[in-house]
């Protein structure tokens, strides 16, 4: 009796496992089809490979391939005609501010005709003054660039941190562009354009007429 009572309960506790190692691996399976491979990035060794091999996975397969440059390369194509109008846009507003910059200067010059003359009757030579007014719209035209700079730069890094989160993708626009570079010589250009009529004002600057008129 006593060894049947012994074969009872091994039997009971070889099922008491059996059943433990049942319910284990059930849950290793369920935990194991949760996971799935949605994306892989493939790095090629050849360029052709590139061209060949996302079009068999497109054409043979359920699959999807894409290469990264190329579909950055067809958005931008998508939104060519916007960033050419804004391009256009940007422009016209660095043309507009140059006249804005000239009638500026111009009005403030007829309001400084006065202090002009006083600093004219203290020693100053016409040259110093007109040269004067041309210093004043460089650092007008260089600051606005600058600010300008600073401004892109934290619109770039504002709408860069949202595609990191949304697309996964940096834009990593940070540095400094050749066209920025020459958007700095178009902007003192218009600078020493804009200057050019209220500095022969200051240079013509009749003295005693002004300190008369006064």
């Amino acid at each position: 009796d006593h060894d049947d009572e012994h074969d009872h309960d091994d039997e009971h506790d070889h099922d008491d496992e059996h059943d433990h190692d049942d319910e284990h691996d059930h849950d290793d399976e369920h935990d194991h089809d949760d996971k799935e491979i949605t994306a892989m990035l493939i790095k090629f060794k050849s360029p052709m490979n590139i061209i060949q091999f996302p079009r068999q996975i497109n054409e043979d397969t359920n699959l999807q391939a894409a290469v990264p440059s190329y579909e950055i390369s067809r958005l931008f194509k998508l939104f060519g005609f916007g960033i050419e109008t804004l391009t256009y846009l940007a422009y016209l507003i660095i043309i507009v501010s140059g006249f804005s910059l000239f009638i500026n200067l111009f009005n403030s010059m007829r309001e400084r005709r006065y202090e002009m003359a006083l600093i004219r009757t203290l020693g100053s030579s016409r040259r110093q003054l007109s040269m004067m007014i041309v210093f004043e719209s460089l650092i007008l035209t260089t600051a606005g660039f600058f600010i300008g700079l600073l401004v892109s730069r934290l619109g770039v890094m504002f709408v860069s941190s949202l595609m990191e989160e949304s697309l996964n993708y940096n834009l990593n626009s940070f540095g400094i562009l050749k066209e920025e570079l020459w958007l700095l010589g178009l902007s003192i250009f218009i600078g020493l354009i804009s200057s050019i009529i209220p500095a022969l004002q200051v240079y013509n600057l009749n003295i005693s007429e002004t300190l008369a008129d006064e």
